[in-house]
């Protein structure tokens, strides 16, 4: 009879781990890769040119900041970052120098003023993950003023992760706007 009982017992077991097994199936998100390819046998060949068409649509990629200090309002551009990295591409380093050109008058008139550089990801990675990464954004950015000439004490970095997006969208452009380093002046 205990024989029966414990057979009884682990048909139940099964039969519960199975019902919720089911219940865990995909949640119907968005992976990442198969979004980007809808072909599996797509060669990387066939995806360089979508690469450069999308490279020279820059400003769609970046948010206008306006800071008001003292009564001026400055435009700084955002600094965007490919997927899972936090180097500085060419085009980055351009757009910093240009910030760096309205950001040093405005330092060295008001000895008060300070940068907060501020850190984000897409929605891609777990949230400690996006966190240090969006902190590793906004260190380079602070490297790269830093070596322009703006001290270190004038800067303080914040990483929001994941967590302060600016387009909300499920697609490949929203990602990328997501992956940046905005810029505030504090007065």
């Amino acid at each position: 009879m205990k024989l029966l009982s414990n057979k009884i017992s682990l048909v139940v077991a099964y039969a519960f781990f199975a019902l919720l097994a089911s219940g865990c199936a995909s949640s119907g998100g968005v992976d990442y890769n198969d979004s980007m390819h809808n072909d599996k046998n797509q060669s990387i060949k066939d995806v360089k040119p979508e690469v450069v068409t999308q490279k020279h649509k820059t400003m769609d990629y970046h948010t206008i900041v306006i800071s008001n200090i003292d009564g001026k309002d400055i435009s700084l551009t955002s600094i965007n970052f490919s997927y899972d990295k936090f180097k500085l591409s060419d085009e980055a380093r351009e757009i910093i120098k240009n910030n760096n050109e309205k950001i040093n008058p405005v330092i060295s008139s008001n000895s008060h003023v300070k940068i907060k550089l501020e850190g984000n990801c897409d929605e891609w990675g777990t949230d400690e993950y996006n966190y240090a990464l969006g902190l590793k954004r906004a260190k380079v950015v602070k490297d790269a003023l830093i070596n322009d000439g703006i001290s270190a004490s004038k800067i303080s970095l914040v990483s929001f992760g994941e967590s302060n997006p600016v387009c909300k969208d499920r697609t490949q452009l929203c990602w990328k706007k997501n992956r940046r380093t905005d810029y505030k002046l504090l007065p």
